[in-house]
């Protein structure tokens, strides 16, 4: 109730955030609460992002917000510098993370993005140049961070909270949740097509894991791929499976400890990294290859497949 109140608090700090300057949407649940100097209409931010969509503040909400003006910060001295990997520079300044984007590989370049982050990532502001403003009035911005992807920045959050992305498709199968890892060209579009009759999609390309108190969920989330198709629910984890195409369909059996993890962290989605967000990451991998079943799925076109998930994990359900 009380981190309630103080994200509450600070949003109505800043009196211009009407509603027609914000948005709140839902994914893992983590509220995002856009914010923008700039009215947000209907068709600001790509049409994927309506299913996700939510009204109001939540317990555990997440501050994005927007301007379009230079940031207060003396560009000559942006912090102490922790990462330079074109296009990208991160400093660290007091309790604030500041990551700084030239649009190119050259960081020479005028930024065209400054993000100032908090400790933890709760409260984001991003300081957007002139082209980003134009984008975000012309409507269908794919991102709700304006970064080239908003997994750089959920990755950080998720590890706060015992979660991570995967390199992976997710589907609900009998009520019980499977990922599906692999990365481009392994086949998770095509597998997630022969198996969407018989299942319920989260995404093809992009699956977000959190630990609760009793059980891994894995949520839908809106970075999909060859397949649009996607979807803002949960399932409790029930088994991992590393794509192979063959010519019959067969499951491995359960890989053993130390091969699980060099697996999982092939298909670990990373943001710019940082120290903690690598401890917190281990650590949950870890305990994940302990606790859930893994193994090479070895898949063809062919109908054996269904059968295949049936008999390893849903013959006890």
């Amino acid at each position: 109730m009380v981190e309630k109140r103080n994200i509450q608090a600070a949003t109505e700090r800043n009196g211009r955030y009407s509603e027609k300057h914000r948005r709140h949407f839902r994914i893992a649940d983590i509220t995002i609460e856009v914010q923008s100097d700039l009215p947000i209409h209907d068709n600001t931010f790509h049409p994927k992002f309506k299913a996700f969509e939510t009204t109001g503040l939540a317990r555990d909400t997440v501050i994005f917000r927007h301007h379009f003006s230079t940031p207060p910060l003396d560009a000559s001295k942006p912090g102490r510098q922790l990462l330079h990997s074109p296009p990208w520079r991160v400093y660290r300044m007091g309790h604030r993370w500041i990551y700084v984007c030239s649009g190119s590989r050259d960081t020479n370049r005028q930024a065209s993005q400054v993000a100032v982050l908090s400790e933890k990532f709760r409260i984001n502001r991003f300081y957007n140049d002139e082209r980003k403003r134009k984008l975000f009035q012309e409507g269908g911005v794919a991102t709700l961070s304006m970064m080239p992807t908003d997994q750089l920045l959920l990755a950080q959050v998720l590890a706060q909270r015992q979660g991570c992305y995967f390199h992976a498709a997710g589907m609900v199968y009998r009520d019980a949740g499977f990922l599906f890892m692999g990365h481009s060209g392994a086949g998770k579009s095509t597998l997630v097509r022969m198996l969407q009759d018989q299942s319920d999609i989260l995404c093809d390309d992009r699956i977000i894991l959190r630990r609760h108190a009793k059980e891994y969920r894995i949520h839908g989330t809106w970075s999909h791929g060859d397949i649009s198709y996607i979807s803002p629910e949960a399932a409790p984890l029930k088994g991992i499976l590393f794509l192979e195409k063959s010519g019959a369909s067969r499951l491995e059996p359960a890989m053993d400890f130390r091969r699980a993890i060099r697996k999982l962290l092939s298909f670990l989605v990373r943001p710019l990294p940082s120290k903690d967000w690598w401890e917190r990451s281990i650590s949950l991998i870890g305990d994940l290859a302990l606790e859930v079943p893994c193994h090479v799925l070895h898949f063809s076109q062919n109908p054996g497949l269904a059968r295949t998930l049936d008999r390893l994990f849903c013959e006890d359900r």
